[in-house]
């Protein structure tokens, strides 16, 4: 795998993991969230210990992605939505996720656009090198 191919697994796979994770803040926040067996009081899933993991993972991304328009955009929103939930707006929290989450699809697209970033092309049947 060249240099390049790995920059462009590392964001794909930056951006599957953060949308994992948003997924699950979507579907729990503010307070749905499970009681984990194995996990000590301390560190059982709540909004903002969620927060943090999806602030992290975001950086991942980011990292491998590069910053850009849209990733402020994005990390404006992940703060707008946890806001909304601090001030008990919990359905207009859960609209900003799923904005978001709609949003992050355009991403291949977005790096298609960027110098450096764009995923190479494939070679199928009948295509010169």
């Amino acid at each position: 795998m060249s240099n390049r191919e790995s920059v462009i697994a590392d964001w794909r796979h930056g951006l599957s993991v953060f949308k994992d994770r948003l997924a699950f803040v979507m579907g729990r926040a503010p307070d749905q969230f499970p009681v984990e067996d194995f996990l000590p009081p301390e560190k059982q899933p709540n909004l903002e210990n969620s927060y943090e993991k999806l602030r992290e993972e975001f950086g991942v991304f980011v990292k491998a992605f590069g910053e850009c328009a849209e990733t402020t955009k994005w990390q404006e929103a992940i703060e707008e939505s946890y806001d909304l939930f601090k001030r008990g707006e919990k359905l207009a929290g859960k609209r900003r996720l799923n904005e978001l989450y709609n949003e992050l699809w355009s991403t291949k697209e977005i790096a298609k656009k960027r110098p450096g970033r764009s995923p190479p092309k494939k070679k199928g049947r009948g295509t010169l090198p």
